[in-house]
């Protein structure tokens, strides 16, 4: 169970790293204005994570996502 949360956490994390976040917003003209900040949903993918499954999954799912990120691909926001 530990295992298959940890990879649950770990893709969690991947995937809020790829998801961009932005502000829509209306005009008067109906016409939709998108702002796009400068940050991803991977802190939010670590809390949700640590939150819904156990510690020890967060844990491993959490160091996972950093090995990952230092030594394979360049997942963190802005490259690596």
């Amino acid at each position: 169970m530990t295992l298959t949360s940890a990879l649950a956490g770990l893709m969690m994390l991947i995937v809020g790293g790829f998801m961009r976040s932005a502000i829509i917003i209306p005009n008067p003209d109906l016409s939709i204005r998108v702002i796009d900040l400068p940050i991803t949903w991977q802190i939010s993918a670590l809390l949700l994570s640590s939150l819904v499954f156990t510690i020890n999954s967060s844990i491993i799912s959490s160091i996972a996502y950093i090995i990952i990120g230092i030594f394979f691909i360049p997942i963190f926001h802005g490259g690596g």
